[in-house]
């Protein structure tokens, strides 16, 4: 996941995913604040643009056993 302080996009690389997936992202309280709907792909282009800057997690499910990924991430 970078870049680490984001900016305007977050950019997820490595997933791989098999199927259209929503990648959910949460603040620090724990509620969602965005989901970004992607395609299938190895990399997601996020754009976290409208995020007050802060800390923020990103939860993206892998799909059958390859679980969910977790990340964190802080907008400038």
């Amino acid at each position: 996941m970078y870049p680490n302080p984001a900016g305007d996009q977050l950019m997820i690389d490595g997933l791989k995913l098999t199927k259209e997936t929503i990648i959910d992202i949460y603040n620090v309280l724990g509620q969602i604040v965005q989901e970004e709907r992607v395609s299938r792909s190895n990399t997601a282009i996020i754009s976290v643009k409208n995020l007050a800057a802060g800390v923020y997690f990103v939860r993206v499910p892998m799909g059958g056993e390859r679980g969910t990924l977790i990340g964190r991430f802080v907008k400038e």
